[in-house]
């Protein structure tokens, strides 16, 4: 489910879906926009999408296949996208994420 129709949960229905509080996500979107790279193709998804994409793929088990798939972007990609968004919140210092 895109960002765009999350905003319309309540903080207990956005709980229970991404496994966070809003209060979190909105401080993941922050870390992440300041590593947002100044070079290159921007990326098709928005960053609170990007989040969204990695939160379902660790939540729910799914496979990079289907997480894509929901989120219209090629599996090489969303793979991409798990893979930025775990470094970045890593190297905030601010979550608590396994480094290996």
């Amino acid at each position: 489910m895109k960002y765009i129709d999350l905003k319309k949960l309540s903080e207990t229905q956005f709980k229970r879906y991404t496994g966070i509080s809003w209060s979190t996500f909105y401080l993941m979107v922050e870390q992440l926009q300041e590593r947002i790279p100044a070079k290159g193709r921007p990326s098709k998804l928005c960053v609170e999408d990007q989040i969204l994409l990695c939160l379902s793929y660790w939540r729910e088990y799914r496979t990079l296949f289907h997480v894509a798939t929901s989120y219209g972007v090629s599996e090489p990609t969303a793979s991409r996208i798990v893979r930025h968004v775990e470094d970045s919140l890593i190297h905030s210092n601010l979550f608590n994420l396994p480094k290996n």
